[in-house]
């Protein structure tokens, strides 16, 4: 069951892309996550698409960052446990490049880029409340590849000890606690505030509505397929499939009519 508009939090999609059509929650999310300075965000795009190739699987980004022409940052809300984000973040991060450099621009055009998971789990499971990456020489890790390149994987339900306490402030947010400084106030004002907006109410429950069609159908073209397949078999007959797959039996023997046209 889809959550009810007034119950989502600043970690469900919808609400966090709403929250973060903001450039000054964009800029300190990011000084909290990175602990560096921003000067300012200059551009934020939403669900932005990149279309790698003719042919090819498209990304969409949840919040598309710009500091400046030398900095991009991608900023990814994860509450659900995927065990394929390692490599979701190498091909948005491939996508990102072939997006930032036009056609007859210098590899060292490329600015450098950041991918951010939000997640609200131990991807990794080390305990950690914010993992880094970047590319090192395995003989002797001191030494960088400067591709100016990072990923980040921010736990929610990582370790609170030695983190400045707007790092740890944030992360309880994340977890579902209260707000306990300016910051995670401020979402909290934003998301009650998003709360209220009925033009985003009326767009998340038309949203919610196609995806329902959209599972609803998928059920529906399940059940015809083991149908099928049961028909196949021939063991049992149009009654015993009509109770078996909770369809009436005119849809059954409705069924058995396409297989044979």
């Amino acid at each position: 069951m889809r959550k009810k508009y007034e119950e989502l939090k600043f970690t469900d999609d919808f609400m966090f892309h709403k929250v973060m059509d903001n450039l000054e929650i964009c800029k300190t999310l990011l000084e909290t996550i990175l602990d560096v300075e921003i000067e300012r965000v200059e551009h934020v795009s939403y669900q932005k698409v990149i279309e790698v190739s003719v042919g090819s699987k498209g990304v969409r980004l949840d919040v598309y960052l710009k500091e400046n022409v030398n900095k991009v940052y991608d900023i990814e809300m994860q509450i659900l446990q995927r065990g394929d984000l390692p490599k979701r973040s190498r091909y948005y991060q491939g996508a990102i490049d072939i997006d930032l450099l036009d056609k007859g621009s210098k590899y060292a055009d490329l600015p450098s880029s950041m991918v951010i998971f939000l997640c609200g789990f131990d991807l990794f499971e080390a305990g950690l409340p914010i993992y880094r990456f970047t590319y090192k020489c395995d003989a002797d890790t001191s030494i960088e590849l400067g591709d100016e390149t990072a990923k980040i994987f921010v736990n929610a339900k990582g370790s609170l000890e030695g983190l400045k306490p707007g790092t740890t402030n944030f992360l309880k947010y994340m977890k579902g606690e209260s707000p306990g400084d300016d910051f995670t106030r401020k979402l909290e004002v934003a998301v009650d505030r998003a709360r209220r907006n009925e033009e985003w109410r009326a767009e998340y429950m038309t949203l919610d509505m196609k995806m329902q069609e959209s599972y609803e159908d998928g059920l529906k073209d399940g059940k015809k397929e083991a149908v099928y397949r049961m028909i196949e078999g021939g063991k049992l007959t149009d009654e015993e499939i009509s109770e078996y797959q909770g369809m009436s039996l005119e849809e059954v023997r409705e069924l058995r009519k396409e297989m044979k046209n």
